[in-house]
């Protein structure tokens, strides 16, 4: 949902959806899911570009990505690693 309603821009909705996806990713102990969680509400928050929006998706991106190189999941940590300017061409 949280993908959908960025899409949407409704960014306030995003967010919620976000919000409840980690915690109940984190609850589940489900790693990889909380790294794709994470990685996206940074994608929507890099879009949103309102004030202290850069310094949480930096923060949650680099969460995303310890958790990926933990995990050995090469794709998403490449999603991370390559830049948005890259991946928008």
């Amino acid at each position: 949902m949280g993908a959908l309603t960025t899409a949407l821009e409704r960014w306030d909705e995003a967010e919620r959806h976000f919000e409840d996806a980690l915690a109940m990713n984190t609850r589940m102990e489900a790693w990889p899911w909380l790294a794709h969680t994470q990685y996206q509400y940074a994608t929507m928050l890099l879009a949103r570009d309102q004030a202290g929006d850069s310094e949480k998706a930096r923060e949650l991106l680099k969460a995303a990505l310890l958790t990926t190189r933990e995990l050995g999941k090469r794709a998403l940590e490449e999603r991370i690693t390559t830049p948005l300017t890259e991946t928008e061409e």
